[in-house]
């Protein structure tokens, strides 16, 4: 290294702000079209140059993190507005639910994460469990919800295709689908999955809108361009579906939401 040599680094550019090091070396902060000068013989103020800038860049990214979270959260509270504006509580709805269900024990799945309402219900009501979605984008944004309340630890999510899940089977002992059924194409095959993946001693909680929850949803999406899609199978053909096949069902129902809760058929003695 040629003593008194100086050595010219380009700033480092973004959001119009780049670190750089005083000769005395304190860390400052240098409009991106200028340039920084750091002597050879001060390699110690060339490293932490480097630290600060560092520093600086992983500030950002929590500072963008931030940003993302508080734009989410918006758009959170402005949907559940539009909701209650037309009469339907989703703090409320899904706490019907969640009681209905009561009590919850062992491995909790949830199906159709969808934006994470539910999932943040039973996050805040201190369950951990796993959520999968066929969709990354819809579950960006529940991952972001529950990240906002500081309750991301507690789910684990996935992304599977409800038709034909990767989990093993009698693995869960509660299974929570939650105005998902209206969606899908092929419900039997859907549910036939999650009887595979239920426990012996499980239940599996089926909820979906009423028709006045359904009226509403249409109005809600035509508010903002939008059809909502329904498919052709109802809670009562699921209904009929389970008990032909032996399962045990009680209902619950509000204004919006109705409730099946199903049991596998009573087990002959000695069995688990």
């Amino acid at each position: 290294m040629v003593q008194g040599q100086e050595l010219e680094g380009q700033a480092r550019e973004e959001a119009g702000e780049a670190w750089g090091l005083a000769p005395e070396g304190t860390v400052y902060v240098l409009p991106a079209a200028q340039k920084y000068r750091i002597k050879p013989e001060h390699p110690v103020l060339r490293s932490s140059a480097l630290n600060a800038t560092g520093i600086w860049s992983e500030n950002r990214k929590v500072d963008a993190l931030e940003d993302e979270l508080l734009a989410n959260h918006k758009r959170y509270l402005e949907r559940k507005a539009l909701y209650s504006s037309l009469g339907y509580d989703v703090d409320k709805e899904r706490a019907f639910i969640l009681e209905k269900a009561q009590p919850l024990y062992g491995d909790i799945l949830e199906a159709g994460t969808g934006k994470g309402h539910f999932a943040l219900e039973l996050a805040k009501a201190g369950y951990s469990f796993t959520t999968f979605d066929i969709s990354e984008t819809e579950q960006a944004f529940a991952k972001l919800n529950l990240r906002y309340f500081g309750l991301e630890n507690q789910v684990d999510f996935r992304i599977e295709n409800g038709e034909s899940l990767s989990f093993k089977d009698k693995s869960y002992d509660v299974i929570f689908s939650v105005n998902t059924l209206h969606h899908l194409t092929n419900p039997c095959k859907v549910i036939d999955e999650f009887l595979r993946v239920l426990s012996f001693k499980g239940k599996f909680v089926l909820s979906d809108f009423t028709r006045e929850g359904l009226v509403l949803m249409d109005k809600i999406h035509a508010s903002e361009g939008n059809k909502h899609e329904v498919g052709k199978t109802t809670l009562a053909d699921v209904e009929r579906y389970l008990t032909g096949k032996g399962f045990r069902i009680t209902k619950a129902n509000s204004k919006f939401q109705e409730v099946l809760i199903t049991y596998r058929p009573c087990l002959p003695a000695g069995r688990n």
